[in-house]
């Protein structure tokens, strides 16, 4: 028959009191995010409520400043108040009306015959007139405060009669806003205008047109500010019906310059207006708009709405603006050239919630456009975030609280039982030498009283002779697998300090072992620019970072089979031709140094770290060995490991400096003579630069050295999220 399994006591004590909390920690923590994105939702429809609202309220401001003295110039002209024929009056009268309104561009009438006077801003900031007496030449003069002509800009030809808001007027024959279209000096704006009829043919004749012109660069520029109340990667934009962006909070134009007809007389560049579908920095929510509401003709009142970004169609609208009416024009863009503009982040809507409210606005004069404020979840939910990552934390803490105490309490009450049951198991199996502790509780410690009264006078016969042998044997067995762990972890840490054959003759003698050694070649590398880095930052970050580049210049040393000296704080020293004699030690410490050079160079990169190395190599003889009976290391004495230190404290910043004796050592590298410097204590010597190996460099070890790349790929992720705790 088959046994049945039963459930350990310590299981049963442990596992409520884990299930329990972290089903209360985890209902607690996602209740608090779904309160959380309830919260953000709620706000961000608060936001855009007063960015609309602010948005409507500064352009009701802003276009009653143009309609305001259009109809007040036309009212003038219309009562007698002012002659159009007496310039001087005109421009004072302009020019006054310009400085009141701050919002207007600029003032001026055109009549019947072609004559026409302008006051306007410029530039350089000062007032300009553009008149025209004998139709169809435009003179441009610099006007001073007073209104008198100062000095002659230049000259062009104009008609006002041609120009759209002459045009408008003329079909409505009463105060209103031209369509979107450019101005002379290429910029996109709108004007309002107002007619001046004949008083003294009943005030039927069309006598001229009265204008006020107002650039689209201003609205987008408040804008611009109420979208930075919102949040940071908030976007405010205006739409007409058909698309066609009039306004945006970013910091680009709404309009763009292509080359012009290269068969005309005159190929300028040609202005043109973007869509907001053709917009890469708006495409998303232009094309949610529609998916979500139709068209933006059908939208007549206040609509909000969010979505999560996919990815945008590929299709390109755009808008060219002539002088008399604006021409839509599609055209599809490759994928290419729409990744190409998606420069900002806050454009790609991939994975992004985005809250967007679209409002219409209309006058009276016929303005009918669309207000869209979008809102990413991004801006709100960081710090909704940053508390569930607080949650799921204290969910682990608590969740290892529970744990932690559960085990204590199962230890307190199973371990006794336990032991009392392997004490009753034993003596079954002929083992005597049996007793239990009674543990912490009452009941317990009475049946361990009595299990001990029990055995006790089994125990005594035999007892002592049992103990003696037990307990020699379980000393013995003890510090003989004790002696062998700490012979190899003694073994190991030896060979990690010293080079095998230098260990094996330690261990077998005890006066100081040195061995002299007639060719060999020393390399020294030390890190340029480490002192401010380690000043700047705190010691573990500089340990860390050490650490890390010379485990990689570790792997080296063993890869071309050399023997690593030691470090001294961010130098580096390695050796080539010891303790086992080789005849290409010169070509390999130049194959060792020009990978460290390499290695260097992209763990620098990869970590953002603006430091140098310098490498310098010499060769010659040296005694190398170990000396002192405490904390010995394996060294190396002489003049060559002078040298070499000298030509790295001499050489350049991620260069290689070589004396003349390892250029003789060398068969398959390329030096450049870098000539003679001083060397302190040596004089005059001439030195080379390492180059790199004949051939196609880095050298042979193109696979090795991948794969120390992509250990420093791995070390540079390490560093860096080391340094943003730190």
């Amino acid at each position: 028959m088959k046994e049945r399994r039963h459930t350990p006591l310590r299981l049963l004590l442990i596992l409520p009191f884990a299930l329990q909390t972290m089903g209360v920690v985890g209902v607690v923590g996602y209740f608090s995010f779904r309160n959380g994105q309830a919260a953000v939702q709620k706000m961000t429809s608060q936001l855009q409520e007063a960015a609309t609202d602010q948005v409507e309220q500064r352009l009701d401001a802003f276009f009653s400043q143009p309609t305001a003295a259009v109809e007040a110039n036309a009212a003038a002209v219309m009562l007698g108040q002012l002659r159009l024929e007496d310039d001087q009056v005109l421009r004072q009268y302009l020019l006054k009306q310009l400085n009141i309104f701050p919002h207007v561009d600029g003032l001026y009438w055109g009549d019947e015959t072609g004559r026409f006077l302008c006051i306007c801003g410029s530039p350089t900031g000062e007032p300009v007139e553009k008149v025209v007496t004998q139709s169809p030449w435009r003179s441009i003069y610099e006007i001073d405060g007073e209104g008198d002509r100062q000095t002659l800009l230049s000259e062009d030809t104009y008609d006002p009669r041609q120009r759209p808001w002459y045009q408008s007027t003329e079909q409505y024959q009463a105060l209103n806003w031209s369509g979107i279209y450019r101005f002379t000096d290429g910029s996109l704006g709108i004007t309002a205008s107002a007619p001046i009829f004949d008083r003294l043919n009943s005030g039927e004749q069309l006598m001229g047109v009265a204008g006020a012109d107002l650039r689209l660069e201003h609205i987008s520029k408040f804008i611009r500010e109420i979208a930075t109340t919102i949040s940071p990667n908030s976007q405010v934009f205006i739409v007409e019906r058909s698309g066609l962006l009039v306004a945006t909070s970013l910091d680009e134009s709404v309009v763009v310059e292509e080359e012009g007809d290269s068969s005309s007389v005159n190929p300028a560049q040609k202005k043109t207006r973007k869509s907001a579908i053709a917009h890469p920095q708006m495409r998303g929510t232009a094309q949610a708009i529609q998916n979500q509401l139709g068209d933006f003709e059908q939208i007549q009142q206040a609509e909000r709405f969010s979505y999560r970004g996919q990815a945008p169609e590929q299709t390109v609208s755009q808008v060219s603006e002539s002088d008399t009416a604006a021409n839509v024009s599609s055209n599809t863009a490759s994928p290419n050239t729409a990744s190409a503009n998606a420069t900002k982040n806050w454009g790609d809507p991939h994975n992004q919630r985005q809250f967007v409210q679209v409002l219409p606005y209309q006058d009276a004069l016929g303005l009918d456009w669309l207000i869209v404020v979008a809102v990413p979840e991004a801006d709100f939910m960081g710090d909704i975030r940053a508390n569930v990552r607080a949650t799921i934390q204290l969910c682990i803490l608590a969740l290892g609280g529970s744990i932690l105490l559960s085990m204590v309490i199962a230890h307190v009450l199973a371990a006794p039982i336990h032991r009392i049951s392997q004490a009753a198991h034993a003596i079954s199996s002929g083992d005597l030498q049996q007793t239990v502790g009674g543990g912490h509780t009452q009941e317990v410690e009475l049946l361990a009283r009595s299990f001990n009264t029990m055995v006790l006078s089994l125990r005594h016969s035999f007892t002592a002779l049992e103990d003696a042998n037990s307990t020699l044997e379980e000393r013995v067995l003890e510090r003989t697998a004790a002696l062998e762990k700490e012979t190899d972890k003694a073994d190991r840490l030896l060979l990690n300090i010293l080079p095998r054959k230098i260990a094996e003759q330690l261990k077998q003698q005890q006066q100081p072992i040195a061995q002299s050694f007639e060719s060999v070649s020393i390399l020294f590398a030390d890190i340029v620019g480490f002192t401010p880095l380690s000043s700047q930052n705190s010691a573990t970050y500089v340990v860390d970072l050490l650490n890390q580049l010379f485990c990689q210049f570790d792997d080296l040393v063993e890869l071309h089979q050399l023997e690593k000296i030691k470090t001294i704080g961010d130098a580096y020293m390695v050796a080539a031709g010891l303790p086992e004699e080789r005849g290409d030690h010169g070509d390999a410490i130049a194959s060792l140094a020009l990978d460290m050079l390499w290695v260097f160079q992209q763990f620098a990169e990869q970590s953002h770290l603006d430091l140098d190395i310098r490498i310098g190599i010499n060769s010659g003889s040296a005694v190398g060995g170990v000396i002192g009976h405490k904390k010995f290391i394996y060294d190396l004495w002489g003049d060559a490991v002078n040298v070499a230190a000298r030509m790295e404290s001499s050489s350049e910043p991620n260069r290689i400096q070589m004396s003349a004796a390892t250029k003789i050592q060398l068969h398959k590298h390329r030096l450049e003579k870098r000539g003679e410097i001083l060397v302190k204590g040596k004089g005059k010597m001439t030195t080379y630069w390492l180059l790199g190996e004949d051939g196609t460099w880095p050298g042979s070890k193109l696979q090795e050295r991948s794969k120390l790349q992509q250990r420093s790929e791995f070390a540079t992720s390490s560093l860096s999220r080391r340094q943003s705790l730190v």
